[in-house]
C-alpha cells in the first residue's frame, strides 16, 4: 500500500513538472516570435511609437528605446538555446518524454533487471517456466502441422454415388451401415457410412437438418451447387476443429439409397419400399466418406493381449481426443470401443487411434433437463453417474464436463487387458453406474503402472469435480512413455520437493526431449528408431505441452511407481 501511495505522489509530481516546463517553453517561444518580426518599427517599454532609426538607440523622455532588430538579437541570444525547434531536438525531447512519463520502456527495463538479479518480480518462477514452454510449443506446433500436411496430404474431391464403387459391408449399427469403397479409376480406399433415414424428407436440406451432428468433424463443402451450399452452410452449422485423434470426414452428400451388397439380409427395415417390401426407410439419405481404418478398438482388444507400452500409447491418444472435445465444448456422449478406430500401418504395437460416430454429440457442456424425454446419450452402461442419476425439473441441468472422461476410465480396464467392470457379465458381478461405490472398483491388472492405476481411480470418482482434467491424464501417459528410467527416478526420490523445483526439472527434461527430437536424424528410443505414429505423438505432445498440466500429472508418480 505504501508503495502504491508513493508511486501515486511521484506520478503527480512528474505530471506537474511536465506541465510547468511545457508552459514555460510556450511563453518563451511566443516572446521570441514577437521580437523576431521583420520591420523597423519599435516600441518603447512604455508603448510609445518611435520613428525609423536605422538601428540606432534613441531616447524619449530619458527612456531607452531599442529598435526591433537589436531587441531580436539580444532576446534571441538569451532564449534560443531554450526554445530550439530543430528536428533533432524534437526527436530527443519526444523520446525522453515517452521514456520518462508515458512509455513502458523504463518499466520493462526495471522488470528485466529484477529478473536477472533474482529480486522481486511480477512473475513467479513457474510463470517463467511456462513462458519457456511457450517457446517450445511455438516451434513444434509448426513442425507438427507440416508433418501432418506431409503425411496426410490429399487432393480435395466432391463425392457422389456416380464416382464411388462400393465393396463389402464393414460394420452395421442401429443408425447406420459402413461399406468399404473407392473412387472409380483410383486405388485409394475409403469407408462410406450410409445413415438410416426413417423420418427426414427426401431432400438435401431436410436430411442435413436431421443429421447435421454426424457432420460435426466435416469442414469442407457439401455440394458443387452454390445455391445448395449456401443453403446448407447456415450460421448454426457446428464445426469441430481438426485433431489427429478425431475422425476426419472427407466428404458428405445426400443421395438416393442404392442397392448394396447384403442390404436385404443386414438392414431390410431401413431400406425404402422400392428396394424391399419390408422397408420403412425414406428414398434419400446422408452419406459420409472417411478414411478406411484397419479395425475398431473392440476387435483389436479381442484379437490380442496388449503390452504395457501399447496400452499407454492408446490411452494417451484417447485422453488427447477427449481433451480436444472438452476444449471446444463438444461432448461425444457415446464413448465405447466400437466407436474408436485404429490405424495399424505404422506398427501393430503402436496403432494410431481416432474417435468416431458423433451422432449423439452436443455442443454444450451443460444442457437443461426439463423432462425424461431428453436424450442423455448413447451407451447407458458407460454413462457417468451424474448423467444417469440426474433428476428432471424446471431448473435442472446435466453437467457433461467430465462425463466422456469417466467413460474413458471404464475403457482403460479393457485397454490394460481386463474386463470392463460396468458391462454385464454372467461369470462375475459387475458394477452399476447409478449406485456403485468407489471402494468397490476392481484393482487394475498387475501390468498396469501404479500412477495409471491411481489416475483411473480418480477418473472414476462419482463427483465430477474431483476428476482430473483430460489433458492431465494424457500428460501422465505421455510422461511414462517419453521419460527415461533416470528421469522417473529423479521425481520418485524427490516427490516432496516444491513445485518450483519440479518445474525446473520438467523444463530441463522438455529441453532435452525437444533437442533430441529436433537434432537427431533418426530419433531413437530404447535402442530402436521411432515409427511414424510414435513420432507423431511426440510432436503433438511438444506442440501442446504446458506446465500447468505436467505438474498435476507428476503428482501421480510416487515412490512405489512401477516402470
Amino acid at each position: 500500500r505504501q508503495c502504491l501511495v508513493r508511486d501515486h505522489y511521484r506520478a503527480d509530481t512528474q505530471s506537474i513538472g511536465e506541465r510547468l516546463l511545457h508552459q514555460t517553453r510556450v511563453f518563451l517561444r511566443t516572446l521570441l516570435r514577437v521580437y523576431n518580426r521583420n520591420g523597423r518599427q519599435t516600441k518603447s517599454f512604455h508603448g510609445n511609437i518611435v520613428n525609423k532609426s536605422n538601428g540606432r538607440r534613441l531616447s524619449i523622455n530619458n527612456q531607452l528605446i531599442v529598435d526591433s532588430k537589436s531587441r531580436a538579437s539580444i532576446v534571441g541570444r538569451l532564449v534560443s538555446k531554450w526554445v530550439s525547434n530543430s528536428i533533432a531536438a524534437d526527436i530527443r525531447r519526444n523520446a525522453t518524454r515517452q521514456l520518462l512519463f508515458k512509455g513502458p520502456g523504463l518499466g520493462l527495463g526495471l522488470v528485466g533487471v529484477c529478473i536477472n538479479n533474482k529480486g522481486p518480480s511480477l512473475l513467479t518462477e513457474i510463470d517463467e517456466t511456462e513462458a519457456k514452454c511457450q517457446q517450445i510449443r511455438s516451434i513444434f506446433s509448426t513442425l507438427f502441422t507440416n508433418y501432418q500436411i506431409k503425411s496426410e496430404a490429399a487432393e480435395p474431391c466432391l463425392f457422389d454415388l456416380n464416382n464411388l464403387q462400393f465393396g463389402n459391408c464393414i460394420a452395421k449399427g442401429c443408425n447406420a451401415v459402413v461399406y468399404d469403397a473407392k473412387l472409380k479409376g483410383n486405388t485409394n480406399q475409403f469407408a462410406v457410412k450410409m445413415m438410416f433415414n426413417y423420418d427426414a424428407e427426401s431432400n438435401a436440406a431436410a436430411i442435413w437438418k436431421a443429421m447435421n451432428k454426424e457432420c460435426i468433424t466435416f469442414n469442407g463443402n457439401f455440394s458443387s451447387n452454390k445455391e445448395l451450399e449456401i443453403m446448407l452452410n447456415t450460421p448454426n452449422r457446428q464445426k469441430l476443429k481438426p485433431h489427429p485423434n478425431i475422425i476426419e470426414i472427407k466428404g458428405v452428400f445426400a443421395d438416393y439409397v442404392p442397392s448394396l451388397p447384403e442390404a436385404i439380409e443386414l438392414y431390410p427395415n431401413a431400406l425404402p419400399l422400392r428396394l424391399c417390401d419390408q422397408g420403412f426407410g425414406r428414398n434419400m439419405t446422408l452419406f459420409l466418406v472417411m478414411k478406411k481404418y484397419d479395425m475398431s478398438l473392440k476387435t483389436f482388444l479381442v484379437e490380442r493381449d496388449l503390452k504395457t507400452q501399447t496400452s499407454l500409447f492408446l490411452l494417451s491418444q484417447l485422453f488427447e481426443g477427449i481433451s480436444h472435445l472438452i476444449k471446444h465444448k463438444i461432448v461425444h456422449r457415446d464413448i465405447k470401443t466400437d466407436n474408436i478406430l485404429l490405424d495399424l500401418s505404422s506398427d501393430p504395437d503402436f496403432p494410431w487411434l481416432v474417435i468416431t460416430d458423433f451422432g449423439f454429440c452436443v455442443n454444450s457442456l451443460r444442457i437443461p433437463l426439463n423432462s425424461d424425454e431428453i436424450t442423455r446419450g448413447g451407451n447407458r452402461a458407460l454413462m457417468a453417474p451424474e448423467i444417469v442419476c440426474a433428476e428432471p425439473g424446471p431448473f435442472s441441468y446435466i453437467d457433461y464436463s467430465a462425463s466422456d472422461l469417466w467413460s474413458c476410465g471404464t475403457i482403460a480396464y479393457e485397454i490394460f487387458n481386463a474386463e470392463n467392470p460396468f458391462y454385464p457379465n454372467k461369470s462375475k458381478k459387475y458394477l452399476q453406474n447409478n449406485n456403485y461405490k468407489e471402494e468397490h472398483l476392481p484393482i487394475m491388472p498387475p501390468s498396469t503402472p501404479k500412477p495409471i492405476a491411481a489416475l483411473i481411480f480418480d477418473i472414476l470418482k462419482r463427483n465430477p469435480s474431483e476428476r482430473p482434467h483430460p489433458k492431465v491424464a494424457a500428460s501422465l501417459c505421455e510422461m511414462l512413455l517419453f521419460f527415461s528410467r533416470r528421469n522417473l527416478m529423479v521425481f520418485k526420490t524427490q516427490i516432496d520437493r516444491s513445485e518450483v523445483y519440479k518445474s525446473r526439472k520438467l523444463l530441463q527434461w522438455l529441453r532435452a526431449l525437444a533437442t533430441i527430437t529436433l537434432c537427431q536424424r533418426n530419433t531413437m528410443t530404447g535402442g530402436r528408431k521411432l515409427n511414424a505414429a510414435e513420432m507423431k505423438l511426440r510432436l503433438m505432445f511438444l506442440s501442446e505441452v504446458k506446465i500447468e498440466y505436467l505438474l498435476p500429472a507428476l503428482s501421480y508418480i510416487s515412490t512405489e511407481e512401477k516402470i
